[in-house]
């Protein structure tokens, strides 16, 4: 009877812990996609009927307007979808290939069928870890910072964004969307957020205290009074958004180093926080604020971020002197030299051209 041969690394068979840890890892991608989806559904189909029983008044003109950017949010949430796994998956492979062709005579063994293939993969993720090895591939090069860095700070500018919004269309478990932005890919999440504020119904309140005794139509009142919603403690709102921009700066500097793991995973962490605050959790705290408070607060964030970029760029600019020309070359052919880059590299494009649509579109509403 035929026996395995010994190897020097594994002499006794893996236990079988890090192949269940990913395929659960997939599965919960899999079943929070497809919950938001279902949920998207759903609301889209309450719209609808809403849309056929009223038959006078701003529904009319609004709902083919809101059915054309729900068409346009679909469409960009596949296309994320489909381009960031598509580079995912090409990473495993890579990672899995890269393994296998080591030097050591382990891996020696597995090219020639010692070990079955779940054992092989159990070995491939036991020896490298996937969520470190990705990153510190996004961090190995100036021109690699650019693409992964941009990903962190929107995200920091995003977990904002879903707490704001989130509390003014009363969308319950807003977190899961950062889960789904962190676990799947951002863009993703954010072009399903937006699907979901536009099939729900605005919570916020009119302030117009600043128009009494103005006797102007009331479509005049409109322009002037502005919508307030509840607005947690800023020092909680504000201390992971800092925090997090500040590891953002960092994390390229750090790669390789013992404090990769801890400056990388704080941001991680900290971006739940403005997604989880909320009026029932924080009895007697907060108050409720004109959301133009959060325009001028996105400014400050987006202005942060445009200098934290800025210096990644002028890093690649100085660097042997480089043009223009010569940089941007160089970082569209950064997006290929490795399949995490190029899954990060794409979340960037995609979540740039969601931001440019939603601005233009406006489904936000702040």
């Amino acid at each position: 009877m035929h026996q395995e041969p010994t190897l020097p690394l594994s002499p006794d068979p893996p236990s079988y812990r890090s192949l269940p840890i990913l395929l659960t890892y997939l599965s919960i991608c899999g079943t929070l996609a497809a919950q938001k989806c279902i949920a998207i559904y759903h609301g889209y189909r309450h719209q609808q009927q809403q849309q056929q029983q009223q038959q006078r008044g701003n529904s009319q003109r609004q709902w083919p307007s809101r059915k054309r950017k729900f068409a346009v949010f679909c469409l960009l949430a596949l296309l994320s979808l489909g381009t960031t796994w598509y580079h995912m998956f090409c990473f495993f492979g890579h990672s899995y290939r890269s393994w296998a062709g080591g030097d050591d005579a382990a891996a020696a063994a597995l090219t020639r069928g010692y070990y079955s293939l779940p054992r092989r993969w159990e070995l491939w993720l036991r020896d490298r870890k996937l969520f470190r090895e990705a990153w510190e591939s996004v961090s190995e090069s100036p021109e690699r910072v650019w693409w992964s860095g941009q990903i962190f700070l929107f995200t920091v500018g995003w977990s904002l964004v879903l707490g704001v919004v989130g509390r003014k269309y009363r969308i319950p478990h807003v977190w899961s969307f950062m889960l789904i932005g962190q676990i799947v890919a951002i863009s993703f999440a954010q072009n399903l957020f937006t699907l979901t504020v536009l099939v729900s119904e605005s919570s916020g309140k009119r302030d117009s205290s600043r128009n009494a005794g103005n006797s102007d139509s009331d479509s005049d009142k409109d322009e002037h009074e502005e919508e307030t919603i509840w607005t947690p403690p800023g020092l909680l709102e504000l201390t992971p958004i800092v925090l997090s921009l500040a590891s953002a700066a960092v994390v390229p500097s750090v790669a390789h180093t013992p404090l990769f793991m801890p400056v990388l995973l704080v941001p991680h962490f900290l971006l739940f926080v403005p997604t989880l605050l909320s009026r029932s959790g924080l009895a007697g705290l907060g108050s409720y604020r004109g959301v133009g408070r959060y325009r001028r607060l996105f400014w400050w964030i987006g202005a942060a971020a445009v200098g934290i970029q800025a210096r990644s760029t002028f890093l690649l600019l100085s660097e042997e002197q480089r043009g223009v020309v010569p940089v941007v070359k160089r970082l569209l052919a950064t997006m290929g030299e490795h399949p995490a880059v190029s899954s990060v590299g794409w979340d960037v494009v995609f979540c740039s051209v969601g931001l440019v649509v939603s601005i233009l579109l406006g489904p936000y509403d702040l």
